[in-house]
């Protein structure tokens, strides 16, 4: 099971946390961070969406969000520093030292 979302509250993370665990899936959790605030801005201003009703949040709805940290162990990639192949090759990675 495979679940890409925003997750910036407790609460969210461990329901789908619990749903994984409900159905005797693998629960690996991976926060991918940009904590360049001026690339971070540039993503949520340029992004593109293919789907015609839905309205993305401007950067101030996005600054505005609430974020409780994690909790527990976590993989945290900052995709500011890291390719999409470099992240994809640490979460092989991790999965592969968590399946050890």
């Amino acid at each position: 099971m495979i679940v890409e979302c925003v997750n910036p509250l407790k609460i969210t993370r461990d329901a789908w946390r619990a749903v994984g665990h409900r159905k005797g899936a693998w629960v690996i959790e991976v926060e991918l961070v940009c904590p360049d605030a001026t690339e971070h801005r540039a993503r949520v201003d340029n992004r593109d969406v293919s789907i015609d009703e839905l309205k993305l949040p401007t950067w101030q709805q996005v600054s505005d969000r609430q974020y409780e940290p994690w909790d527990r162990d976590h993989l945290i990639i900052d995709t500011g520093m890291t390719s999409v192949t470099s992240a994809v090759e640490l979460l092989l990675t991790h999965v592969g030292v968590l399946a050890a």
